[in-house]
């Protein structure tokens, strides 16, 4: 058995030019016994874990058809694949600059250089909800190490309201 290395004396599965006792062949990830399986760089995962892999960075929906990834390895609908910059979301088809792990076009990436030099305007991190950068000149909410929101982003999980 290719997991294991232990002897196969029945049931057993062939795949990615291995051979696996039928309960050595799992998601690389979940861990559980596999009877159909999608390739993940180059390990078997289950359907779940498969269309998790491949979220997109902006809508956070899988993708299940052509996709875009940028220079961070992020993942993107086509369609998604547009400036960060709150006011531009024209779609990057050519040169863009990653800043805080979201594409950028060259117009708003200036911008933003200058804003910081000129104003003291610095980064803070995405948004947990809308995924676009947070800037200290906006006013925000942190409700955890990882979960910082732009104050118009965050919102009861019951009621919606701010």
């Amino acid at each position: 058995c290719t997991t294991c290395t232990k002897s196969i004396n029945g049931e057993m599965i062939e795949a990615l030019g291995g051979a696996f006792h039928k309960d050595c062949f799992q998601c690389n990830v979940c861990k559980n016994p596999l009877t159909t399986f999608f390739v993940l760089d180059g390990k078997p995962v289950c359907k779940d874990h498969y269309t998790t892999g491949f979220n997109c960075h902006r809508c956070q929906k899988s993708i299940s058809g052509a996709k875009l990834t940028d220079q961070g390895g992020s993942n993107y609908h086509p369609e998604c694949f547009k400036c960060s910059y709150e006011t531009c979301g024209e779609p990057l088809n050519g040169a863009y600059y990653i800043r805080n792990e979201n594409p950028y076009c060259a117009k708003c990436n200036d911008i933003l250089k200058e804003l910081a030099k000129k104003e003291n305007i610095r980064e803070l991190g995405n948004c947990y909800q809308c995924k676009k950068t947070i800037f200290s000149n906006t006013p925000m909410v942190v409700v955890g190490p990882e979960q910082r929101f732009h104050k118009s982003c965050l919102r009861c999980t019951k009621c919606r309201q701010g």
